[in-house]
């Protein structure tokens, strides 16, 4: 069997899909396997691609999901709070900077998507630290300690990969398939949705951040017993250099995730001061 796997995820695809590949199978890293794929089956992250979610999830093989905290990376490994004032710090992706400028706006925060130059930075003194999703650096590369959900949430639908193919490729990755982590994936996806669709509408009516393209919002479901627990953060609308907006839902299993995520961005919407109606 040959598995695709976008190439810009190489270094994720490689340790994520380990345990699939047998010793006849191979793992084609593709630029854009969604399209052109040469594979039998296709992996990918579970992104907040909507349209494309909502057809796929019905088939896709949700692996289960690892810690999805950011790890943040720094030379003597301390904790966020104890960057100093005024420093240098990277993100992996514009998303964590946005969180983490709100958590800690003392750091100067720059996006950085390229790993390896940014732990060189780190490494050399020119950066205090680097925030990156949990795994996909090196565990001996730097100290590290996971950021927490109060600082900077995970990026929506991250780490999560899936598998979609014809019925007889999947059927025996099913026993894979991990049914806590497609239900707060779907909750996830719901909130977010319902995040992207209420700021666009907000924008329409003359709110001024441009936070279409790459929102500031982190989403984390987690199944607590008999309940799910849904957590956002986004920024509020009347200045980026206002404190974040966090809220919770908690709703008993047996209401739909989609219901609990939905509720979560109306709540998460109003409390941020969006005309999203």
């Amino acid at each position: 069997m040959v598995i695709s796997a976008p190439a810009a995820h190489e270094l994720e695809a490689r340790r994520r899909l380990s345990h699939l590949l047998g010793p006849r199978d191979q793992l084609a890293l593709e630029d854009n396997p969604y399209e052109h794929s040469r594979g039998d089956v296709l992996a990918c992250p579970a992104l907040a691609l909507a349209v494309w979610m909502d057809r796929a999830l019905a088939d896709a093989v949700i692996l289960r999901r690892p810690d999805h905290h950011i790890m943040l990376h720094s030379r003597d490994g301390g904790p966020l709070r104890e960057m100093p004032e005024g420093a240098r710090g990277l993100a992996h992706s514009e998303g964590i900077r946005r969180q983490l400028a709100a958590a800690q706006p003392g750091v100067h925060w720059r996006r950085e998507g390229d790993l390896e130059a940014a732990l060189q930075e780190v490494l050399d003194g020119s950066a205090a630290c680097l925030a990156a999703p949990l795994g996909l650096i090196e565990d001996d590369a730097l100290p590290g300690r996971p950021i927490p959900a109060r600082a900077c949430l995970h990026q929506p639908l991250c780490g999560i990969w899936m598998v979609v193919g014809e019925p007889d490729d999947v059927a025996p990755l099913k026993e894979l398939d991990d049914p806590r982590t497609r239900i707060c994936l779907r909750a996830e996806h719901a909130a977010l949705v319902g995040l992207i669709a209420g700021l666009a509408r907000s924008q329409a009516a003359g709110d001024p951040l441009d936070l279409l393209d790459d929102p500031p919002v982190g989403i984390d479901c987690s199944i607590l017993g008999a309940q799910h627990v849904l957590r956002g953060v986004v920024p509020p609308a009347d200045g980026a250099d206002a404190p974040p907006v966090r809220r919770e839902v908690v709703t008993e299993t047996n209401v739909p995730p989609e219901e609990a995520g939905a509720q979560l961005a109306e709540e998460l919407l109003d409390a941020a001061g969006y005309a999203w109606w």
